[in-house]
């Protein structure tokens, strides 16, 4: 499910991104986060997902935001989190968009204030 590259703060997530799995994603992301300044999450090859795991993000970038870090998240494929963000009200909290290699997606918090 996960891969941690810890000298370039980098953290793979895939297959199923749940509430099932909700208690070791929290334990990757939470120490991926307090190991580097600016982590980035990269999810790949996902096999399902539920809205457990964009809480969990949207709380991570909340975090990030309140003790000034960046945090860079993308994925491969954007219309599986579009169908998510939609189908679970979340669509007013991300936005999401291409990176720089135009490969895969940035996601990004919505942060108000």
């Amino acid at each position: 499910m996960t891969n941690v590259d810890e000298k370039k703060a980098k953290l793979t997530l895939s297959g199923r991104l749940t509430i099932e799995n909700a208690q070791k994603i929290c334990d990757e992301l939470q120490s991926s986060f307090e190991n580097s300044f600016n982590p980035e999450i990269f999810l790949t090859e996902i096999e399902e997902i539920d809205l457990s795991f964009l809480q969990i993000l949207y709380s991570l970038i909340l975090t990030a935001h309140k003790l000034e870090k960046k945090i860079s998240v993308f994925i491969d494929d954007p219309e599986l989190i579009n169908k998510l963000l939609v189908a679970g009200g979340f669509e007013s909290h991300f936005r999401i968009k291409k990176d720089q290699s135009g490969t895969n997606s940035l996601i990004e918090g919505i942060i108000d204030g």
